[in-house]
């Protein structure tokens, strides 16, 4: 059921001339997840994307600075705590 989902968002706003930025971008429009943006763009590309440049593309894409801002805070506060302990 999910992945049907999936597929027929990613084939309602597919376009060829899209990099996977404006497909990153199209899809958080959408209301999927990074997760799901994963699983549908590891599906419908992997013969042209591994599954490990499609986390880098979706983690840094600019649609997601802020999730990556606040992980990178998130990291560096259990960081600090760590460190105190």
């Amino acid at each position: 059921m999910i992945n049907k989902k999936l597929d027929e968002i990613f084939d309602r706003i597919y376009k060829t001339e899209y990099s996977v930025d404006d497909l990153i971008i199209k899809l958080k429009e959408n209301g999927l997840s990074q997760g799901e943006t994963h699983i549908i763009l590891y599906k419908k590309l992997k013969n042209r994307y591994t599954f490990s440049e499609l986390r880098s593309y979706i983690v840094y894409s600019s649609c997601w600075s802020d999730s990556l801002k606040q992980n990178i805070s998130l990291d560096n506060e259990f960081d600090e705590f760590l460190k105190e302990e």
